[in-house]
Parts: structure tokens; C-alpha cells; sequence
């Protein structure tokens, strides 16, 4: 499993693709969609003009801002984005077929893929086709009917759904690659952990061996009462006996075999 931290690490860089794709079919398209600018009133290009700044600065800034900064843009552009899709032909004022389609459809994939970065795969891909009919319906509703362009463009832009099943996909192998770097990390540490656990009883059994055995070997030998430096070797080695396991791991490593004659 990976942290949080990760995860917003991966949902980062995601996100950061994605707004560059969205640059890309932005400054691509729109030039073209905006032939037909003055069929639509000036409120709705404006509102659409923020939105498409807002990828713009994604793309640009994505990949450092804060995870909050982010999560936030993530969720009001595709909020605004359908809004405007919805309204796109209220005020509308050009032909009753006209020949371009609104420029917010130029990037509407960016839209609908920045969804999946904070739902769920299934409600990401609802979602998607949920705007692809936004426009349409729109037409509908303010100018009772379905412009035969804007009708021809809705399989296609029903197709942006393949954008989400993608990143699903991205995301996914990009966190079960980094589940795996971590579980690797761990593994190794906890080898590492045996090895010094494992060094760390080897030097304390040592200690223990020489420290219990020249004391007994001094007791063997003396006659009458102990000496003060015999009374004292045993003290240490009585120590040990008591605690042996709380000697540190450098100390074990440092300490060498001490002979009492």
C-alpha cells in the first residue's frame, strides 16, 4: 500500500498531463471554434475564457502547486465547464444552423478527465457522457432544436470516455508500481533490522560468555576473599545476566572480550 503523500504525488503528475493535453487541443482549436464568437454573448465568452485559463495554469504550474490548490481546481473546472455547456446557447444570436460548434468544446476532454481525479472511475465515465450531451441539450432548450453540427460532433465527443479509461489505467499501474518500490524498501529494511538484531545478540552472548566465565575462573583461583577488582568484574557480569538485551547495538559491536587474570 502507498501513503497519501503518494498518492497525491501520482494524482499530480496526472492531473499536470492532463492540463497539457488540454493546452495543446486548446490552443489547436479554438482559433477555429472562435470564428463564430459573436454568435455568442460576451458574459459566456468570458466565463469560458477563465475556464480555459485555468487549464492554461494547470498545464504551466500544475506540477508544482499544492495538492489543495490542485483538488480544488479539479473539481470547479468540470463544475463551471458543464454550467457553461448548459448555457452555451442561451443568448445564442447566430444562425439557426450554424457551422461551428462552441469554442468550450475544444477542450472538453480536459474536463471530463479531470473527473477521475476525484471520483470514482465509474462516476468519472457517467460524468463524461453526461457533458458530451450538455451542449445538445442546450441547443434544445433555447432554440428548439439540435444543430445538425452539434449533433454530428456528440459521438465523438462520447468517445472522451476512452480519455478516462486511460488514466485509470495510467493511475493504476502507477500505484501498484509504487506499492511495489515500497514494499521492496520495507523488505529491505526489516532484513536489515534481522542482521543488525541478529549481530546484536551474537556480540551480547559473546560479552556474556567472556564477562560470566573470567569472573568465575578469577573466583576458581583466588583464595580467601575476593579482591576489589574481582567484586567488581562480578558486579558486571551480574549486570549482564540482569539486562543482557538492553546492551546497544554500537556498544555490542565496539565491546571486545575482557580478560580478568
Amino acid at each position: 500500500m502507498i501513503d497519501q503523500e503518494d498518492l497525491h504525488r501520482i494524482d499530480r503528475r496526472i492531473g499536470w498531463i492532463m492540463s497539457l493535453g488540454g493546452a495543446v487541443l486548446l490552443l489547436g482549436q479554438a482559433p477555429f471554434f472562435l470564428v463564430a464568437r459573436a454568435d455568442y454573448p460576451m458574459w459566456w465568452h468570458v466565463g469560458v475564457g477563465l475556464l480555459a485559463a485555468t487549464v492554461l495554469f494547470l498545464a504551466g504550474a500544475g506540477w508544482a502547486l499544492s495538492h489543495r490548490v490542485l483538488a480544488v481546481c479539479w473539481r470547479a473546472a468540470p463544475t463551471v465547464g458543464m454550467i457553461l455547456m448548459l448555457t452555451s446557447f442561451l443568448g445564442y444570436r447566430g444562425p439557426q444552423d450554424p457551422q461551428q460548434l462552441p469554442w468550450i468544446l475544444a477542450f472538453d476532454a480536459t474536463l471530463s478527465a479531470y473527473l477521475m481525479l476525484w471520483l470514482t472511475p465509474w462516476v468519472a465515465a457517467a460524468g463524461t457522457l453526461v457533458i458530451a450531451v450538455l451542449v445538445p441539450v442546450s441547443a434544445l432548450l433555447f432554440t428548439g432544436g439540435i444543430p445538425q453540427v452539434v449533433l454530428a460532433a456528440m459521438p465523438v465527443h462520447m468517445s472522451n470516455i476512452g480519455f478516462i479509461a486511460l488514466f485509470v489505467g495510467i493511475r493504476a499501474q502507477m500505484i501498484a508500481t509504487r506499492s511495489a518500490a515500497r514494499a521492496a524498501a520495507q523488505g529491505q529494511a526489516r532484513q536489515t533490522t534481522a542482521r543488525v538484531e541478529a549481530e546484536h545478540r551474537e556480540h551480547v552472548s559473546r560479552m556474556l560468555h567472556d564477562e560470566v566465565l573470567s569472573v568465575l575462573t578469577a573466583a576458581l583461583r583466588t583464595r580467601g576473599a575476593p579482591s576489589q577488582e574481582l567484586r567488581g568484574s562480578a558486579e558486571g557480569a551480574l549486570a549482564l545476566l540482569a539486562a543482557p538485551w538492553r546492551v546497544p547495538p554500537q556498544e555490542a559491536r565496539t565491546a571486545g572480550p575482557r580478560s580478568h587474570g
